[in-house]
Formats: structure tokens, C-alpha cells, sequence
């Protein structure tokens, strides 16, 4: 049987958030279930991370 590989890209701006969390959540499950794969946070050069919902005023 072919093992099967996953990738996680989160394109949030927060490590440690709600969808990086999310993101190693299923890559933890999809581990017990005999898959393998890293994960990689993706982040736009010069843009600095999100503070929260109506933080800055947009």
C-alpha cells in the first residue's frame, strides 16, 4: 500500500492562532491515520500580521 503525504500551508499571519491550530489538528490526525507531511506558514514579505478583527480600524 502506498503511503499517502499531506501538506499544510497556512497563509494566516498568526502563528499560534486559531487556523494554525487548526491546520496541526489535522495534520495530527491525518498522522494517527498513517500519513505523513509538514506543514509551512505563508506569510506575504513586508506585510506585517493581523492584530485581531477591527484592530486597525479597516
Amino acid at each position: 500500500m502506498t503511503q499517502k503525504v499531506i501538506l499544510g500551508i497556512s497563509g494566516s499571519p498568526r502563528p499560534g492562532g486559531n487556523t494554525d491550530t487548526l491546520l496541526r489538528a489535522v495534520l495530527r490526525g491525518a498522522a494517527e491515520a498513517r500519513a505523513r507531511g509538514p506543514s509551512a506558514l505563508v506569510e506575504p514579505a513586508g506585510r506585517p500580521g493581523e492584530k485581531g478583527a477591527g484592530v486597525c480600524g479597516l
